[in-house]
Parts: C-alpha cells; structure tokens; sequence
C-alpha cells in the first residue's frame, strides 16, 4: 500500500470572485494509508468537512486514482469538492493555480 496523505485545492484560474468575494475551486483529499472502503471515504469527507464545511455528502465523490501523470499516485484514495470557497490561506493544504491536477478517477 502506497503510503501518502495529500489535500489539494485547485483554483479555476479563469473563474471570477462570486458576490462573496470567493472563488471556485476543486478540492481533493488523497490517501494511500487506507483500504477505500466505505468508512474509510466517510472519514475522509469528514477530514474534508473540517475546513469546508459547506461540502454536503451528496456533492462529494469518493474514488480510486485511476490515471497520473505524477509517479507514486496511481491507486490511491480520493475525495473530491468542488464549490465557491474565499482565496486566502488554508494550512496543510497545497493550493495549485488554473486547476491542472496531474490524475483522474
């Protein structure tokens, strides 16, 4: 089992701040340390929830890395959110500019 823990947020380089001032985003957390199953998708959507908590079961989507261009990712974990959240700092969170993630699900 790959053993990696990553939470990235991928700013839509071409999208405009809403009324509230944020701006839209994709939001992924991934994980090698576990099996993917349910529980396992539920706790990392909780760990998601912690900073934005805005993100509803029903518009989150679990699943397995299927693709990369980036070494060592295949195979892992991933939740993913995407929403209207404000730029600004997020500690523990690597933010990346015009959205270009490196793997698909």
């Amino acid at each position: 089992m790959k053993l990696i823990t990553s939470k990235c947020i991928y700013w839509h380089g071409g999208s405009r701040l809403n009324r509230k001032g944020e701006m839209f985003a994709e939001v992924h957390i991934l994980d090698g340390y576990n099996d993917s199953s349910l529980a396992d998708f539920q706790r990392m959507a909780n760990e998601l929830r912690k900073t934005f908590p805005q993100a509803k079961d029903n518009q989150i989507s679990p699943g397995k890395i299927s693709q990369t261009r980036r070494f060592g990712l295949s195979g892992l974990s991933i939740v993913a959110w995407r929403g209207f959240i404000p730029k600004g700092d997020y500690p523990g969170w690597v933010q990346y500019e015009n959205a270009r993630c490196e793997y698909s699900w």
